[in-house]
């Protein structure tokens, strides 16, 4: 449970097979990273992502070629902003009455 609009999402990937690494929020793609090869077996990413109010689903896909891939999803609720106070427009005074 979050009550920010935007969540940091971050992770290590370790696979000597790896392509590449790519985060959805509610099924659209937010972020891809390939892998170079200097990299060696371990891809760190990070990366920030806006949510809606309420359930987001954060998929997290590492690929190793076109047909296998592993997925993790998460799931992040987004509380909604808390009710504004109504003020009074004008500045009288109000006295509580037995």
């Amino acid at each position: 449970m979050v009550d920010t609009e935007k969540f940091t999402l971050s992770g290590v990937v370790t696979d000597r097979s790896l392509l590449d690494v790519f985060v959805l929020v509610n099924d659209q793609k937010v972020f891809f990273r390939g892998r170079t090869p200097d990299e060696g077996d371990r891809l760190k990413f990070s990366t920030e992502v806006s949510l809606k109010e309420g359930n987001n689903l954060l998929t997290v896909v590492a690929r190793e070629s076109q047909d296998f891939a592993s997925r993790k999803t998460v799931v992040v609720r987004r509380r909604p902003p808390p009710p504004a106070v109504a003020q009074k427009a004008s500045g009288e005074k109000t006295e509580a009455k037995p």
